[in-house]
């Protein structure tokens, strides 16, 4: 008898556990700053590399969804210039 409580519960701790899993989305607050930042280097990114006579801009973000990869970024960030750069980009 004390099997048939034991398997239940470890099934539900392992359930909970793959929600956090690596690769795994999840919603974030549409008000994280790092949402923010990520949208706008996105936006400015879209808006240099089209020849549009009007820029693109964000009206309303609905919903935000982070995923977590193995990945590694080397990024240059020179802030008393308004300049970052992604110089190497891995993705496993």
């Amino acid at each position: 008898m004390m099997w048939k409580l034991v398997f239940p519960a470890l099934a539900a701790v392992f359930t909970l556990g793959l929600a956090g899993m690596v690769g795994g989305p999840r919603d974030i607050d549409v008000n994280d700053s790092g949402l923010k930042n990520a949208l706008n280097f996105a936006v400015v990114q879209h808006n240099r590399g089209t020849n549009d006579l009007f820029v693109s801009q964000v009206a309303e973000v609905l919903k935000a969804q982070s995923q977590f990869y193995q990945c590694t970024f080397t990024v240059w960030s020179r802030p008393w210039l308004s300049d970052i750069r992604v110089l190497e980009e891995k993705c496993q």
